[in-house]
């Protein structure tokens, strides 16, 4: 596998690829640049690389290319991860310009690439100890390079396809290493941007956040803000328009880079009812943008919790954790089966907690199959019949506590009503 990382300086992307696979090899394109003008005796190192012009980066850059051109065919280094590092943009004192051409990639053959990212403000500090001349960079121009890098390697990357190269297009937090590693070894798993509440979220649903996350890993290649989150690390020596930088920084990366450029699913966990505009509006922009949206909240004693409709259109609704993962192991016919069983369910549940119906297990699953009927067309209600009552089985148990506390409380309640 051919992998062409890119990204600005300060990432300290080798955090991204220690741990890829004890059979890779990593090319700085860099690195080797420096090495041709040494040889050439041109008085250039990493501390005034960026002073040389254009056109004398262009050739540098075309040397340092004919050297990993050898690497590249696969039988030099059959079932190795070779990983070509460069810039898609430099940075100099007096400006952004290009650090790739097509005509670079055409030659380099990428299979996949990675734009590694970082919190600006950290990359910010990394610069300040940096070798090369970036003491002139505030926050809110490193926001400036690190988005036009992102959004050149993906032009690019674009390019390659219409040139007939189909090289996907991934950005990737520094701090995910576990997200680097599966997209350079050809993870066939789905994408997803994991969506939470973050601002408002106590102490204990953190945790439950986090345990969430963890889970979903086993599932999906995740991308997780809290792994590069930035607007909650303002400092007070910061101007107002490196805040102003930071803070739709955060909305570019969550909405454009990882659900535009990488997700296949968001998938929102709200545990508990906590204000998050920003969980809202991820949700909106994956189900605007065509992506697959999954909503997941938790079954509280008192009943389900109540969720308003303008949550509800734009997502699939899980009403536990548990059921969204005992759903994810399933195969895709009995996924659709489990769907209909937790419709089934929902609506069965509400009659029952309010005195109106007992639900047992026989009526359950006959009412289940009821519904599939209307919800799969002939051919595959065939084929999941007979597999339907242990689905309807795993629905009813797991939903069997909650059942049990509405059947005790013996009253005629509605236990998800709006107290408001």
């Amino acid at each position: 596998m051919r992998v062409l990382v890119t990204g600005v300086s300060g990432l300290e992307r080798e955090r991204a690829w220690p741990r890829v696979s004890p059979d890779f090899e990593v090319v700085d394109l860099g690195k080797l640049m420096l090495d041709v003008a040494r040889e050439r005796e041109m008085d250039l190192d990493e501390r005034n690389i960026l002073r040389a012009d254009r056109d004398t980066l262009a050739a540098l850059r075309a040397a340092a290319i004919a050297r990993v051109t050898p690497l590249l065919p696969r039988d030099m280094y059959p079932g190795k991860i070779l990983i070509v590092s460069a810039h898609s943009v430099f940075a100099r004192p007096e400006g952004l310009y290009e650090g790739l051409l097509l005509q670079d990639l055409k030659e380099l053959r990428p299979e996949v690439w990675i734009t590694l990212i970082d919190g600006p403000q950290a990359i910010h500090e990394r610069l300040k100890q940096h070798k090369a001349e970036y003491f002139h960079m505030s926050v809110a121009e490193v926001v400036k390079w690190q988005e036009l890098e992102v959004f050149y390697s993906h032009h690019l990357a674009g390019d390659l396809l219409v040139g007939g190269l189909k090289v996907p297009h991934f950005v990737v937090p520094v701090t995910q290493p576990e997200a680097f590693r599966a997209i350079a070894e050809g993870d066939k798993r789905e994408t997803a941007y994991a969506s939470y509440p973050m601002s408002h979220a106590s102490v204990e649903v953190k945790a439950l956040i986090d345990t969430f996350v963890e889970r979903l890993k086993e599932h999906f290649i995740v991308f997780d803000p809290k792994s590069v989150e930035s607007s909650h690390g303002m400092q007070e020596r910061y101007t107002q328009e490196d805040r102003r930088a930071i803070s739709s920084h955060t909305i570019v990366r969550d909405l454009d880079w990882f659900i535009r450029i990488n997700a296949d699913a968001v998938v929102a966990y709200w545990p508990a009812v906590v204000f998050s505009s920003g969980m809202s509006d991820e949700l909106r922009f994956a189900h605007g943008n065509g992506k697959r949206t999954i909503l997941v909240t938790e079954r509280q004693e008192g009943g389900l919790p109540l969720l308003s409709p303008f949550l509800t259109y734009k997502a699939e609704v899980f009403w536990s954790s548990e059921d969204l993962f005992a759903y994810l192991r399933l195969p895709d016919l009995e996924q659709r089966v489990f769907r209909v069983c937790q419709e089934e369910m929902v609506e069965a549940f509400r009659l029952h907690d309010a005195g109106a119906a007992t639900l047992t297990l026989d009526t359950f699953v006959a009412g289940c199959k009821v519904l599939a009927r209307y919800r799969l067309d002939g051919h595959e209600f065939e084929r999941a019949d007979s597999g339907l009552p242990r689905i309807a089985s795993l629905v009813y148990e797991s939903w069997k506590p909650l059942l049990d506390r509405a059947s005790r409380r013996g009253l005629p309640r509605q236990g998800n009503h709006d107290t408001g």
